[in-house]
């Protein structure tokens, strides 16, 4: 995990890049939470992997106690479930409301 300031002129922007490995994919989850409750600003994310997937949820706008309670309740199968199928079958859409 990588938050960086990205020199420029004007208001500063901040880039969270997000690592690859399967359960830090939770931890991950952990610090975007900390970052938005000391209100961090957040412009950019990207991620590998595991990030990808948790950077695609938070840049979409999933409210961040639902990205908790996803990490709290996937199991191992749902993770590398992690296709078409774990979609039509509603496996990670039942956290969208």
């Amino acid at each position: 995990m990588l938050v960086v300031g990205m020199q420029q002129e004007g208001p500063r922007k901040v880039a969270l890049g997000l690592c690859g490995g399967g359960s830090r994919g939770a931890v991950e989850v952990g610090l975007y939470r900390a970052l938005l409750e000391l209100g961090v600003p957040i412009d950019e994310i990207v991620g590998v992997s595991i990030g990808a997937v948790n950077g695609a949820v938070m840049a979409a706008g999933m409210p961040v106690h639902q990205l908790v309670e996803l990490w709290q309740t996937v199991t191992f199968a749902d993770l590398f479930a992690f296709n078409r199928k774990s979609f039509q079958n509603d496996t990670f859409l039942r956290y969208w409301n």
